[in-house]
């Protein structure tokens, strides 16, 4: 009754790492969520699912504005109003998520979002992106699951 997710990613796909946070969220388990060296853009999602969240020792962690990589088409400008309205959204959910689990307010998430800030290990404990900063060492035998790479 309890997932263990390490987390060493540079980020991915908004949309696929807000699903994952859902399901994570839906199952009703409790989580603890462990940065294993970097949690940057958003592997973000990933990591707030935690509802304890453990930061190793020099890790850090990255938050910006969701960006959107378009292939090289034509695109209408009612298209691209459509893309400009999905990057919103994905924002304000984020902004959301990072107000109700942390001690970040609002504003201060806003900021962010406005020139991408990174967060050291300590920085994020004052921040309340994470609850404790520990030597990690993760059991051969305990049911874990480790994401590296992008999300």
């Amino acid at each position: 009754n309890h997932i263990i997710l390490g987390i060493a990613s540079p980020g991915g796909k908004t949309k696929a790492a807000m699903a994952a946070h859902y399901s994570l969220i839906m199952t009703g388990m409790r989580i603890t969520t462990y940065n294993l060296g970097v949690v940057d853009s958003a592997a973000m999602w990933l990591f707030l699912a935690g509802s304890r969240r453990v930061a190793a020792p020099s890790s850090g962690f990255y938050i910006h504005a969701a960006a959107a990589q378009l292939q090289a088409n034509l695109y209408s400008q009612s298209s691209l109003i459509e893309h400009a309205m999905e990057l919103k959204s994905d924002d304000k959910s984020l902004v959301e998520i990072l107000v109700k689990t942390t001690k970040l307010t609002r504003r201060q998430v806003q900021a962010c979002f406005r020139q991408g800030r990174r967060f050291a290990d300590k920085e994020a404990l004052e921040l309340g992106v994470v609850h404790s900063i520990e030597e990690i060492t993760l059991v051969a035998n305990a049911k874990s699951i480790l994401v590296g790479g992008t999300t």
